[in-house]
């Protein structure tokens, strides 16, 4: 696989790094998979990233260890109106400390809270509405049923 020229809007791209952030994220999760994107074309992703926040970022392959591919097209029009609601919002530290069971009202998004809700807007949602919004982790979308993994 050719990347980012073989990925598909909507790609689910998953992500471990050696940040502290990730490392974290490992520790609360359980799992090697630390961050979630969601590939949007033209070599880039939307995403909240670690410390920075949601916005358009270019594509990276650094630290990229799984792709998941929607079974049915994202809603490229819905999924961007329902970006362009959240562009620039903070990153989700209260998001993460949650995970944990720890709330504590801080505004902003996390990867995994912004990456299922664009799914979501985009008509693709990854997990059932009952599933606990705050308890997404980026491991959980190798776990859904909604998509399937690329071999590469």
């Amino acid at each position: 696989m050719k990347l980012p020229d073989d990925l598909h809007i909507g790609d689910i791209l998953l992500y471990n790094s050696a940040d502290l952030t990730d490392e974290i994220i490992d520790v609360v999760s359980g799992d090697d998979v630390a961050h979630v994107e969601v590939y949007a074309g033209n070599g880039q992703s939307w995403a909240s990233r670690n410390g920075i926040g949601v916005a358009l970022y270019t594509f990276r392959p650094d630290g990229l260890k799984s792709v998941r591919r929607l079974v049915k097209p994202l809603d490229e029009a819905a999924a961007e109106a329902w970006f362009k609601t959240v562009n620039g919002a903070a990153y989700g530290w209260g998001d993460i400390l949650a995970n944990a069971d720890i709330q504590t009202g801080l505004p902003g998004m996390d990867c995994s809270h912004f990456a299922a809700a664009l799914l979501e807007a985009g008509g693709c949602p990854q997990f059932d509405t009952s599933y606990p919004k705050l308890k997404i982790k980026p491991r959980d979308f190798k776990l859904s049923l909604a998509s399937y993994e690329i071999i590469f």
